[in-house]
């Protein structure tokens, strides 16, 4: 199993730039998209403008805004590193009203769909793929990106395509893995499935929504049951500065040029880069 290089991911939140040697390198440009298929909602795409191949992200939202798009600041810095990032609009908000078949269905059709035609982009499905989650969306990617018996190839979900090999890596961020909104719950790796993808798990240190210590958690609990999981806590971000976004005045505004997102960026140009070299 793969090992993430943690001092790199330390090294990342003091803002220092990762080496990402054996990604290939785009020259700055990117191409933005969206597409869909008649079992999927809208994809978000951001991509390097030249030909790949390029490893794939797939990235999954949080609530409230409900929109691949939150991903715009962080998609455009993995694209001009030679990344293409995948960004499904899935309804994460029908998680909290318990429409959980709902989610489960736009999340892993969006998934599957982005394989058919990740070659459409330069992705290369030879190379890393990494599932991207923040917030809910930083939960829900454990057992999208774990559950190879219920999703994987010869599975029983059939809802859409075929199933899908699972990630290489998962990447989340500003999960609430233990408690939210005065609950808690235990967190026992073996229910979310028997994938072996690396685990990289980011929390912000001024998160008052899932506060940092359960992304720090969450990383000892997966390595005790087996697994190559780290974490890492980006200094004086929030829980929506980590994705380069914010609330001002009721609305929801980017800030693109935040030392945060650029900090995620690399920890996650990092991880991919030391997948890769694996490979």
């Amino acid at each position: 199993m793969r090992r993430i290089n943690r001092m790199a991911a330390l090294a990342a939140t003091s803002m220092f730039l990762l080496p990402t040697s054996g990604l290939a390198q785009s020259d700055g440009g990117i191409i933005t998209d969206t597409v869909s298929h008649e079992t999927t909602p809208d994809i978000h795409v951001w991509a390097p403008a030249g030909e790949g191949p390029y490893p794939i992200v797939y990235a999954l939202h949080g609530t409230g805004v409900d929109h691949g798009t939150d991903w715009d600041v962080i998609g455009a810095e993995l694209a001009r590193n030679g990344v293409v990032t995948f960004a499904a609009d899935y309804h994460a908000s029908d998680y909290l009203r318990g429409e959980f078949d709902r989610v489960t269905q736009t999340a892993e059709c969006a998934y599957r769909y982005v394989r058919e035609i990740a070659s459409d982009f330069g992705g290369d499905l030879d190379l890393p793929i990494t599932y991207l989650g923040h917030s809910i969306g930083g939960s829900y990617i454990l057992g999208g990106g774990l559950g190879v018996d219920r999703f994987g190839p010869g599975s029983t979900y059939d809802i859409c395509f075929e199933g899908a090999d699972r990630p290489d890596l998962i990447v989340s961020i500003a999960g609430c893995h233990f408690e939210a909104n005065g609950m808690s719950w235990p967190l026992i790796p073996s229910d979310f499935g028997t994938g072996e993808a690396d685990l990289v798990f980011i929390g912000a240190e001024l998160d008052d929504t899932c506060a940092a210590w359960q992304s720090d958690k969450a990383a000892e609990v997966f390595t005790a049951a087996g697994h190559d999981a780290t974490s890492v806590v980006v200094p004086r971000a929030t829980h929506l500065t980590l994705i380069g976004h914010d609330i001002a005045d009721d609305e929801f505004v980017t800030l693109a040029d935040h030392p945060a997102p650029a900090a995620v960026a690399q920890v996650i140009l990092g991880a991919i880069g030391e997948a890769e070299a694996d490979l």
